[in-house]
């Protein structure tokens, strides 16, 4: 028996991100930085993240919020 777990495949339709095609840093990059959304909140469901993602994060705001 094999550790070794499939790689997830998204379906055409899911607005998950899980890191194959687009990494989650830039979408939220994209959306943030987007002058035609109006955002006042962000909800996430996550089933793995690594700190290092919210430094990431903290970046990609604190960029939006200084300019």
């Amino acid at each position: 028996m094999s550790d070794v777990r499939p790689t997830p495949r998204k379906s055409e339709n899911s607005k998950f991100i899980n890191n194959t095609d687009i990494k989650l840093k830039d979408k939220l990059s994209q959306i943030i930085n987007n002058p035609a959304q109006n955002i006042s909140y962000l909800d996430f469901l996550i089933g793995y993240f690594q700190i290092s993602g919210f430094k990431h994060l903290n970046d990609i705001i604190k960029n939006k919020l200084d300019s």
